[in-house]
This record gives C-alpha cells, structure tokens and sequence, in this order.
C-alpha cells in the first residue's frame, strides 16, 4: 500500500518531529562518542594486525569506512530522515555541558579529558576497566604525546583557558550541493579519474555514507516491521527506500535532498569525532531550493523536512547545535537578491521549532524584497524567539572586494 494512501503525510512528519524532540530532551547521558571511540580503537587495530596503516592518507579512508559499518545505529521514533551527530560529541563540548565551568575546562587541551564525562554504567557492560582502555589507547597515540609534550613546555601559562591547541582550521562551511544533485557514486567517479592519490583517498572516504545508508535502510525496515503505527511504520518504509538510491545516484525530491545531506554531514563530523571542529550549513534555502517549487511541493511537508534537519543538528538534552550555523538570503557579486520560495520555508521552520539551536543567521542588503522583512517581522515582535541574527551583505561584498 502506498505511503500516501494511509496517512497524511505533512502532520504525520509534524508529530514525528515532535516525538524527536521529545526524546531528545530526555537524554540523561550523551555516551554514543565512547562507543564511537572503542569501534574505533578497534578498527585501527584489526587494521595494524593486518598490514594497513590507519594514520596514512588512504588508510584514514578505510578507517572512517570501518567506523560506518561498525558503530552502533539508531532511529528515533518519529524521524523522516535517518542520521545522528550524537557519536561526534561529547559533553566536554562546553555548550552541552549543563556543569560546565571556565576553572576546570580542558577539553581543547587534553583529548583525554572527554573520559572524565563517562560515567560507568555495568549493568549495560560499560565499565570502569572498557572506559579506562579506551582512554588509555588514545592517550598513547602519537598526537596525544605530542600535544602533551607541547603543553609541558608551555607551563603554566597554557594552563588559562584563553590558550588551548587542537586539530582545529576554524569555522567551515563545506559545499554539498554536487553530491545532493550527482550522487556519491557520480563523486566518487570523479575523483578516481582524477588519477591522483587525493582523488582516491577522497573516493574511498566517500564510501562511508553509502554504508551509513545501507545499514539504516535494513534498520528501517526492521523497524517497521514490528511497529503496529501505521503512521510510523509508513514513515521507515519511506525512509529505507530512498536510503536505498537517492545517496547514490542524487536526490530527485525534497525529501530525498534532506536525507543525503543529513547522511553526508553526519559522515563529516564522524571524521573528525570526538569535538570536531566547527561545521555550518550555509545558505540552507540555496542548498535545498533546486528540489522545491511552490504549488508542487506540499509547502508543510516541506516546512516539517527542515525541522527534521534542525532537530539533527541537535546534540545532548540541551539541543546545541555545536557552532553549526543556518543563513538564508543575501545577494550574489552582482547585487541580484538570492531569495527564493525555500528562504520563507527555512525561516516557518525556524518559527515553529523556536528552539535556542541551531543559530539562524539572514543575510540583508539594499534589494532585500520586502515580503522577507516582513516574513522576520513575526521573530522581532513575538516574544520567546531569540533569533534570527541580521547581517549586511552588501558589507561583506565590500569587504571581499578590497581582499
């Protein structure tokens, strides 16, 4: 029977999301790194014991691959779209951190520190002896020793928050619109012909997402499989379908867009995990605005698939979105107005979910149309909402041009 014969699909996606957050909120323990970590360890080992060397190039693509096909899975009830950062963070991320305090913060410091946050659980097998392992295998790899080395000769003075040294370039915004409109496999084919040793080890870390699908499409399926929810059950099946094609070959609908590039992003952040550095979305209203046109696209669905991005970015019962911002609007170098009929679909999301992460930012400048300003008016003017921030593009542009 067709999704669509039995349910109604935009406030099934709304009662879906809201179980998401609900269930998120109730999270008492962000542990899914930890395990993360120990898959790991693990995988670099079996690597060693046969002859790969995980910390070359190529090695890491492998290991970043094992991880997808190792690390524990989960969906939440009421999801549309498959995918998690929880894996990548821990609590010593100060903003998810509900006992974070300035004195003790070390987390940037000391990679080992991120251990202090488990708290064992032996009657779910994590013990003190499995946390102590874990923690003592990565304090013993070169970068570890290295970094503490460092911070020996700095002394005292590194011992002030202010000063802290990791694996960090700063805030990127990375450009996934090829591989939401091509496919991963059509990415993949590139940068092989490409006949270099960058384009393999990019060919080969690429495989990562497309096991991340493969392996959440059999969750899916199994899933609904012993669910009695029509509305749930109906949700997996579509879920597991296009987990089966659209990360391949590109997204063809709204919903298949939001999907892969959940699955893309969860794959970056792995790569860095544990406490990668800052990640933001970008103009998510340009990401996504090839697969949406008003009056053929439901424009709840549509507003419900975004919250499904927005409840993703969220790490820990606070809900933070680790520094990962979402822009809508702006100009191009030519001074035209960039926005389209996604910009408002973002903004309803935003308006609706009204949740502290992650951050929006719009984007303003002379030829701003004034349905937008109006559209950021409910924002302004309605209490308990504390965002969008305001930048001036043409600002920014005058500033690039003087580079």
């Amino acid at each position: 029977m067709a999704t669509q014969t039995i349910l109604n699909w935009p406030e099934a996606l709304r009662s879906g999301v809201e179980k998401v957050r609900q269930a998120k909120r109730a999270q008492t323990r962000v542990d899914a790194w930890f395990y993360v970590q120990e898959v790991r360890m693990e995988a670099r080992e079996a690597m060693v014991a046969s002859g790969d060397d995980p910390d070359s190039p190529l090695g890491q693509a492998r290991l970043l691959c094992r991880l997808a096909e190792g690390m524990p899975l989960s969906i939440l009830n009421g999801a549309a779209v498959a995918g998690s950062q929880d894996g990548a963070f821990s609590p010593s991320y100060a903003l998810i951190n509900p006992s974070f305090r300035v004195e003790d913060f070390g987390g940037y410091c000391d990679p080992t520190v991120i251990y202090n946050d488990v708290t064992p659980l032996p009657e779910e097998g994590l013990t003190a002896e499995r946390i102590a392992k874990v923690r003592a295998y990565w304090a013993d790899q070169p970068f570890v020793r290295k970094l503490d080395s460092i911070y020996e000769q700095a002394g005292d003075e590194a011992r002030e928050v202010v000063y802290f040294m990791e694996p960090v370039t700063g805030h990127t915004i990375p450009d996934l619109r090829p591989y939401l409109i091509d496919g991963v496999r059509s990415r993949q084919a590139q940068a092989r012909r490409e006949g270099n040793a960058y384009g393999l080890v990019m060919a080969q870390a690429l495989e990562a997402p497309l096991i991340l699908a493969r392996r959440y499409a059999a969750l899916a399926r199994e899933k609904a499989m012993g669910s009695d929810d029509l509305d749930e059950r109906a949700r997996l099946e579509r879920m597991a379908a296009i987990l089966d094609e659209a990360p391949r070959r590109g997204a063809r609908t709204l919903h298949e867009a939001v999907q892969v590039f959940v699955l893309l992003w969860m794959t970056l952040t792995l790569e860095q995990a544990p406490n990668p550095y800052a990640f933001s979305v970008g103009n998510l209203d340009r990401i996504l605005a090839p697969w949406y046109r008003e009056g053929e696209t439901d424009r709840a669905e549509a507003v419900e698939l975004v919250r499904n991005i927005l409840t993703f970015l969220q790490v820990g019962a606070r809900c933070w979105a680790i520094s990962q911002n979402v822009m809508v609007g702006g100009r191009d170098a030519d001074g035209a107005d960039q926005t389209n009929p996604m910009t408002e679909v973002v903004l309803d999301a935003f308006y609706e979910t009204n949740d502290p992460q992650p951050a929006l930012s719009v984007k303003v400048h002379a030829h701003t149309p004034e349905s937008l300003w109006r559209s950021l008016g409910r924002f302004f003017f309605t209490p308990g909402h504390s965002t969008p921030s305001l930048f001036n593009d043409d600002t920014l542009f005058e500033n690039l041009s003087r580079q």
